[in-house]
């Protein structure tokens, strides 16, 4: 048997979006997983517990890591071996997750390197915090993405929480501000997720998503469009969720498709879905995209959507900045060096760093190590007498 897609949520937003999920009777053919330290968001996944992995326990005693990306980043490392374990049951990784805070921001890298291990294609699709939760946060997710996951990951997939701001009326409840976040982005891993696993009738696949995602750091956003009650009126179907899918709450208006620099199209269905109803929804969304972006469209039917008609978008737009910093990079080492000599061994000596002989460094203050007569505390270069020097030997007398 063919092993499954796994979606794994790791911290807190994550887990908010596999409860979501749960909601939701069209998934099929998915793992999830999810990973905390914090045990309450884990029960609220509603997830058994062989599929929930509550991270350094022993440490965290069943509490978040309070925005601390090292923590977060410790307390995920901690359970590498079980981490393993749980991702050797799929075939692929659809990672989720909000960035800012602690646990995800310092715990998807360690992911990733543990998928990475076993050879499994890794997908993130990851919020960004609202502009209102503060510039540390900001900072921190945007550390995250550029130093740590967009390396590590096959494809990634950012989604600016604040898209919201413009379709949802300013007096809004938080509460339902962040529930609309992520039950958009459970829709869009479900759909993306069954494309990938269910026949197609239009191709997409896998390494298109990645091609996409790869060209560049990019921002995305998503628009939703389900229609849940089978309609005689295919055509009036199609125009209704087309509709929704321009006011979705994490699309950020129609605007969004029009200046993207390439847009990902999936339309499911269950078995009633035809292909010219398919085909008619493409041709409507593909409308509000630009004549020179980059289009990729899939469509699955499936009896679990029995009922259910649904098109989704995610439109990218490439970071510009990162486009021409690579220019420039490119072309500065292109360019030859004026003035350059060839380094000479006479042209400078290094001498002997001087240290304090006096110091024990963190060590300081602390009870020592002693072996064979020997202080362990203190380095070995001065246990020995031995001088720090640029490679020449030099000897101490004693």
């Amino acid at each position: 048997m063919e092993k499954p897609i796994i979606v794994l949520a790791v911290g807190g937003a994550g887990c908010r979006i596999l409860a979501q999920m749960r909601e939701m009777p069209e998934k099929r053919d998915i793992l999830p997983i999810a990973i905390d330290t914090d045990r309450k968001s884990l029960r609220e996944t509603g997830l058994p517990d062989g599929n929930v992995l509550l991270a350094a326990e022993s440490w965290r005693n069943g509490r978040g890591c309070g925005g601390n990306v090292l923590d977060g980043q410790r307390a995920i490392a901690h359970e590498r071996p079980a981490i393993s374990a749980l991702l050797n049951a799929g075939s692929m990784v659809v990672i989720v997750g909000g960035l800012g805070g602690g646990t995800a921001s310092g715990g998807i890298p360690v992911v990733l390197s543990e998928a990475a291990k076993l050879h499994l294609p890794t997908l993130c699709i990851l919020s960004l915090p609202f502009v209102m939760e503060g510039p540390r946060r900001t900072a921190q997710a945007e550390k995250a993405l550029n130093e740590s996951i967009y390396g590590a990951a096959d494809a990634v997939a950012p989604l600016p929480n604040d898209l919201l701001f413009a379709s949802l009326d300013e007096k809004t409840p938080l509460a339902e501000a962040f529930q609309l976040a992520d039950r958009e982005m459970s829709r869009t891993v479900l759909a993306l997720t069954t494309i990938l696993t269910a026949g197609n009738l239009f191709s997409s696949s896998f390494s298109d998503i990645v091609r996409l995602l790869q060209q560049g750091h990019s921002h995305c956003a998503i628009g939703v469009g389900v229609v849940n009650a089978a309609s005689e009126n295919n055509d009036d179907r199609v125009n209704r969720a087309v509709e929704n899918l321009l006011q979705s709450p994490m699309l950020g208006g129609s605007d969004q498709l029009v200046q993207a620099d390439a847009v990902i199209f999936s339309v499911l269905g269950g078995p009633e879905l035809s292909l010219k109803e398919a085909k008619t929804a493409m041709e409507l969304a593909v409308k509000y995209t630009p004549a020179n972006g980059e289009i990729f469209t899939g469509a699955a039917t499936t009896e679990a959507w029995r009922g259910t008609f649904q098109i989704t978008a995610l439109a990218v737009k490439y970071d510009t900045r990162e486009k021409e910093r690579e220019l420039l990079d490119g072309a500065a080492a292109s360019r030859p060096r004026k003035n350059a000599k060839k380094a000479s061994s006479s042209d400078t000596v290094q001498g002997v760093f001087d240290f304090d002989d006096n110091q024990k460094g963190v060590m300081e203050g602390t009870i020592p190590v002693v072996w064979d007569n020997e202080n362990l505390d203190i380095p070995a270069y001065k246990r020995h007498n031995c001088p720090i020097t640029g490679g020449k030997k030099l000897y101490r007398k004693k």
